[in-house]
């Protein structure tokens, strides 16, 4: 997968937070196939305060939305933190609340006092300063295990959503989609086939479209079925 590196933040002259972490470059609100979740889209780019969770199970686009909400900011306006990556919560400390925080994979971090009463403190400065935040995870606010009840009730005031699960012909057009944002010529048959074939959430499929658009240019050969065929076999897939 593309990814660019990001490695630091300024929050003012002379002053930059470390960001050891990797924004893929295909993560745009343009490269998400919305089909039901086309008013998450909208809550994100418009980011009323204090601002949004949202809930989804592993691929669903949770990290996708989260990166392009990033994206869509202005160098410097936003940050993007992943919590299974085991950053300590004084990343927190001198993290200015006008600087858009998109925190993915809360669960990482629930139960950890240390960490959890950061993230309030960091939520109570957001409010106070009239600005929002992005918090996902794989369940509501409600039914995330918060040791911290103060934390629950706070995050209970974002606006949750659960992104949903496309249709399988949605996925097709999804797929399609991606490739031609790629300049990528994918067949249809060849994008029905993959569906048949790999594991249906999102991630995976973007990830062996990906591997795909590699292997057909450096084999110099269409993304036909039988092209396709012989990637996944040689993956141990279709045998």
């Amino acid at each position: 997968m593309n990814t660019v590196a990001e490695s630091r933040l300024t929050i003012e002259p002379g002053r930059q937070i470390p960001l050891p972490v990797q924004l893929d470059v295909e993560a745009r609100f343009e490269t998400f196939f919305a089909g039901e979740n086309a008013e998450i889209i909208a809550t994100l780019q418009a980011l009323p305060s204090p601002g949004v969770w949202l809930s989804g199970a592993a691929g669903s686009g949770r990290t996708h939305l989260l990166q392009a909400t990033v994206a869509a900011k202005p160098a410097g306006h936003a940050m993007y933190l992943p919590l299974r990556n085991g950053f300590p919560p004084q990343v927190l400390d001198e993290l200015p609340a006008e600087i858009l925080l998109c925190l993915d994979d809360i669960d990482a971090i629930v139960g950890d006092l240390e960490w959890e009463r950061a993230l309030l403190l960091h939520y109570e400065r957001v409010v106070r300063g009239g600005n929002a935040m992005v918090i996902a995870g794989s369940d509501v606010p409600s039914g995330t295990a918060f040791a911290l009840q103060d934390l629950r009730s706070r995050t209970q005031s974002l606006l949750a959503f659960r992104l949903r699960e496309l249709e399988d012909e949605q996925k097709h057009a999804a797929l399609r989609m991606r490739a031609e944002h790629r300049g990528m010529e994918l067949p249809d048959e060849t994008a029905r086939y993959l569906l048949t074939r790999l594991p249906r959430d999102s991630r995976t499929l973007y990830d062996w479209l990906y591997r795909l658009d590699e292997a057909s240019l450096s084999a110099k050969r269409r993304l036909t079925v039988p092209f396709a065929r012989e990637v996944l076999k040689r993956a141990g897939i279709d045998h």
